[in-house]
């Protein structure tokens, strides 16, 4: 006999991991302090932090695996369940990137002076029209001329909604056979290659292998497998079974791994020649990272440490659910703006950047999302075979 269950309330009783709101205070950082690092003179210090673009990875890594283990066992492809799931999903992403996409379209139409200069002085209206359209549709990262315009942050937000799209596949596949955590990212690679083959010249969409693997969903999508698989494992796990040491081994091992890009990446400078070290500091960064930002997670979730219990703090706690907010707006024209009439300091653009996150989520962002949610006010019932 059929019964039937109420996704969203099902979903929602899943366990939440106080540590991991709290890890993403910590990515966001990272991605300000790499930001910070490519304009500041060259030194050892400098060169390490420019590799603390791996807090993009970190996202990567635990929206695959949150996704994953709030969704794993309720997918079913019905109509009922998509209404619900891409609801959830529009309610977490979209609003504030509207109206922070929006305010930067405001500065531009009273061109500022710290404007994008393409956009004020060649861009017609056709390519202004093309510009909004792929921010709105969260499509632009798809063109290599307009990966960094607006929101320049906001190219992963791409990365993130291709994988939120194809993710109800890809957990029903896996809940068939775990074989398909493999198969996916060579599938994913290969219609990369394929898009990247086909030389569209619109604002050079696909425009390289490079570009593809680094920037899109289709070279990225093993960040997002590794999270998966570690949803998966721990599903598997007997009950009460706990970790042991796995908080420290990623941790040391994304520090060496951000150690060893900087001494394979770094040494070019001086031996251009030795650009063959690009092949090993990719495949550290595109496949043992992400392996290892799992093993860190796998930790904070079932371990006790000092990490942990420092992210699972009310600090940390609040600046995680500000970071979305704080990604989004710590460059660009939100940045040129402070820069340009307050001040260009480190650590002054860093205090009123978190301020204002904190202020545009609770007044803004959690509003938003929790009006968006209270739309499905009666939960969608699916049947499914007993």
């Amino acid at each position: 006999m059929p019964h039937s269950y109420s996704l969203p309330q099902a979903a929602s009783t899943q366990r939440y991991f106080p540590a991991l709101t709290g890890l993403r205070a910590v990515a966001a950082g990272m991605v300000f302090f790499f930001h910070v690092a490519e304009l500041t003179p060259p030194s050892y210090l400098q060169g390490f932090v420019k590799q603390w673009f791996i807090g993009v990875t970190i996202f990567f890594v635990l929206s695959g695996f949150l996704i994953a283990h709030r969704y794993m066992d309720w997918v079913t492809l019905t109509p009922g369940w998509w209404r619900v799931y891409l609801r959830n999903r529009f309610a977490r992403i979209y609003p504030i990137f509207f109206l922070l996409t929006a305010g930067v379209f405001v500065q531009y139409a009273l061109r500022l002076p710290y404007v994008s200069s393409a956009w004020v002085d060649t861009y017609t209206w056709k390519d202004r029209l093309f510009v909004v359209l792929a921010n709105l549709t969260l499509t632009r990262a798809f063109f290599g001329q307009l990966i960094l315009g607006e929101l320049p942050t906001a190219w992963t937000l791409t990365v993130e909604e291709t994988f939120y799209l194809s993710a109800p596949l890809l957990l029903l596949l896996v809940r068939r056979r775990a074989i398909f955590l493999v198969i996916w990212p060579v599938v994913a690679l290969v219609v990369g290659l394929v898009l990247v083959g086909m030389h569209v010249q619109i604002y050079r969409f696909m425009e390289s292998t490079r570009f593809m693997i680094g920037f899109t969903y289709f070279g990225r999508a093993t960040d997002f497998i590794m999270g998966v698989a570690l949803a998966v494992w721990l599903r598997r796990q007997p009950a009460g079974r706990s970790v042991r040491r796995c908080t420290l081994i990623g941790s040391l091992a994304i520090i060496g791994i951000m150690a060893c890009s900087q001494y394979l990446i770094g040494g070019m400078n001086s031996h251009p020649t030795q650009a063959i070290w690009y092949v090993p500091a990719g495949l550290l960064q595109l496949l043992a990272l992400p392996f290892f930002i799992a093993v860190l997670l796998a930790g904070l979730t079932g371990e006790q440490s000092l990490l942990r219990r420092v992210l699972e703090t009310k600090t940390a706690h609040w600046l995680g659910k500000a970071s979305y907010v704080f990604y989004l707006i710590h460059g660009g024209p939100y940045k040129n703006a402070f820069t340009t009439y307050v001040t260009d300091n480190t650590w002054v653009r860093l205090a009123v950047g978190i301020a204002v996150s904190l202020a545009l989520y609770k007044w803004v962002e959690h509003p938003l999302n929790q009006f968006f949610r209270a739309k499905q006010a009666k939960p969608t019932l699916i049947a499914v075979p007993a």
